[in-house]
């Protein structure tokens, strides 16, 4: 391949250190350039924690329980703030295979739908407010970007256990028939400064 240093006579690559190096013969200049590379975040075998796991760590509804540390979950995005769906820009669910959860930022963030992301839950309070559970204050350089553009799984519930509150936090569609009344169409979830 021909880049703006010649073109390429070699390249090699070893993943398991993230170092990869090419060389360019420029027949200009009669040069040959070499260019080795590193990462400075080297891959490792991950383990998260599910958010299911995590979610088990309180399950009484009255107290405060903090994360233990290396509590790091993954998954995807369902909220996002910049469309205001939800009363405060500093709140974001985040759902994997197994559950979802309410993360409380410690500031306005601007993840968006389908946003892989890996979350340091570790020291956090892990509380209900209002019944929702969620991880209060959590740091915006403890959330990180993974990927983006992901399509979150969608899960089919019933209204009987839409109501139940059995699938909180999570990205759903109901499976059965069901009708918004047509003064609930003009209702808003964000109204004036509540930001």
């Amino acid at each position: 391949k021909d880049s703006n240093e010649g073109k390429r006579i070699g390249y090699a690559e070893n993943k398991n250190t993230w170092t990869a190096a090419a060389v360019y013969r420029n027949e200009k200049e009669n040069q040959v350039h070499a260019f080795i590379g590193s990462s400075e975040r080297q891959a490792g075998n991950a383990s998260y924690t599910t958010i299911a796991e995590v979610r088990a760590l309180n399950p009484d509804k009255s107290a405060k329980v903090n994360a233990p540390e290396g509590t790091i979950v993954k998954g995807i995005v369902i909220s996002n703030a910049t469309l205001n769906n939800f009363n405060s820009k500093s709140l974001l669910y985040v759902q994997d295979a197994t559950a979802g959860i309410c993360i409380k930022c410690s500031a306005n963030h601007e993840f968006v739908f389908g946003d892989e992301v890996l979350v340091d839950l570790s020291g956090v309070s892990l509380e209900y407010y209002s019944n929702l559970f969620q991880a209060n204050g959590v740091a915006l350089d403890k959330i990180s970007v993974v990927s983006q553009k992901n399509t979150p799984e969608v899960a089919q519930v019933s209204v009987a256990d839409f109501l139940a509150g059995k699938y909180e936090s999570r990205y759903i569609e109901l499976n059965e028939d069901v009708q918004v009344v047509e003064a609930d169409l003009s209702k808003n979830w964000g109204v004036g400064g509540n930001h």
